[in-house]
Order: structure tokens, then C-alpha cells, then sequence
């Protein structure tokens, strides 16, 4: 990144070609790939044996809610989350905006029951099928 009023080499860069600063990866961005049906096979056998991690209730998708679930990503890579019957909507639609707002895939989801996956950038943990033994660090 160069500011303005930098030179580089013995030319001033005009400001108008400055690149502005790129926004720091947000955890609402997509995932690189969706996940081939073998890894959600996988994933789903995973989950088979996790108790839910957090519990989603009448406050749905809050912003505490998001960042609690984004921490729990980070750690776990695999988050299960149980949909509590106060809260309003139908669980696909929660999932939905989980999924969006902390850049994770849902698993699987069955009446209540929701399973997020998302690859941690820091310490991945998980390896899918067709993946190599240790899965390649993401971030930096």
C-alpha cells in the first residue's frame, strides 16, 4: 500500500491512482469452495457425536450471537447449534443468516439441530476427505 504523497522511484504517484486500502476479510465472505457431498458425509458423522455448542433463542441473529459463533468456528472448525422454540422463524432461515454473517457452511440441518462448518485461518484441525494430511494454513 503506498499513501499519497509517496514517491516511488524518482516519480510523485498522483493521487488519483492511489488504491485506497483493502477492508480486511470479513467473516461474512463465502467460503473458497462449497463442500463436495463425501466432506458433508463426513462432517455430518462428526457432528453425530457433538453436543450443541450454543443455543439460539428469541434474540435469533444478534451481533453477539454472531461474533460468540465466530470465536466457536475459530476454535472448532465444526459448531453444532440447537434452535430454541422461543425462538421466532423457521430454523432454515437461521441457519441461513448464520451462514452469511459468519462466512460458514451449513452442514446439515434437521428440525432444530443446525451444523456449521467453517476452516479455521489460523490452526485447521479437520481433515476431509480427498484433502491432504495436514490441510494448508489459510491465513498469513
Amino acid at each position: 500500500m503506498v499513501a499519497a504523497g509517496l514517491s516511488v522511484g524518482r516519480t510523485p504517484l498522483p493521487v488519483d491512482i492511489v488504491a485506497p486500502e483493502a477492508p480486511a476479510p470479513a467473516y461474512g465472505a463465502a467460503p473458497a469452495e462449497p463442500l463436495r457431498a463425501a466432506a458433508k458425509k463426513h462432517l455430518r458423522g462428526l457432528g453425530n457425536r457433538l453436543a450443541p455448542h450454543m443455543r439460539v433463542g428469541k434474540d435469533r441473529v444478534s451481533e453477539g450471537v454472531v461474533d460468540h459463533l465466530s470465536g466457536l468456528l475459530e476454535r472448532h472448525e465444526l459448531v453444532k447449534l440447537k434452535l430454541l422454540d422461543a425462538a421466532p422463524g423457521e430454523a432454515a432461515e437461521v441457519a441461513g443468516a448464520l451462514c452469511a454473517a459468519t462466512g460458514a457452511e451449513l452442514v446439515h440441518e434437521i428440525g432444530g439441530v443446525m451444523l456449521l462448518f467453517r476452516r479455521s485461518t489460523r490452526d485447521p484441525v479437520i481433515v476431509l476427505p480427498g484433502e491432504r494430511r495436514h490441510p494448508p494454513r489459510l491465513g498469513g
